[in-house]
């Protein structure tokens, strides 16, 4: 499966009310990070629409994305992420997904789904994402 952006996402951006949430102002609503195990415990579904259609390690290890811009279509987090002393009973973490924390996950809306990089397997200790320099994605 592609990195990609959720179909609701898509949807939104778009000008659909009848999608299950509001559009994520990405510079100002709390947008996070969760790390997923494709292999073993999730499937990309273009039907997916919120947090809690996707099975990751925790909203505790989830980390919230700061310093956010949209500069001629593209979104771009400038700040380094950094998964803290990450303990997990799987073989790797392959897939990042991005969603707006309402606080409840069966109301966070899904924004973008990431599996272009080398899985990582967790051993106690940080596992941190460093943006492309292109930005995370472009409209």
């Amino acid at each position: 499966m592609a990195s990609q952006l959720y179909t609701n996402y898509l949807n939104l951006m778009l000008g659909d009310d009848s999608a299950a949430h509001s559009l994520p102002d990405l510079d100002t609503d709390t947008i996070k990070c969760a790390l997923v195990n494709g292999t073993d415990d999730y499937t990309f579904s273009a039907a997916d629409q919120d947090k809690g259609d996707v099975t990751s390690y925790g909203a505790s290890t989830d980390q919230t994305l700061s310093n956010i811009t949209i500069t001629a279509g593209v979104v771009d987090n400038t700040a380094d992420l950094t998964f803290t002393s990450v303990v997990l009973d799987v073989s790797d973490v392959d897939i990042l997904v991005h969603y707006q924390d309402s606080g409840t996950p069966g109301t966070s809306p899904l924004i973008c789904y990431h599996d272009a990089f080398t899985p990582v397997t967790p051993n106690g200790g940080n596992i941190t994402v460093a943006y492309n320099a292109s930005g995370i994605f472009a409209l």
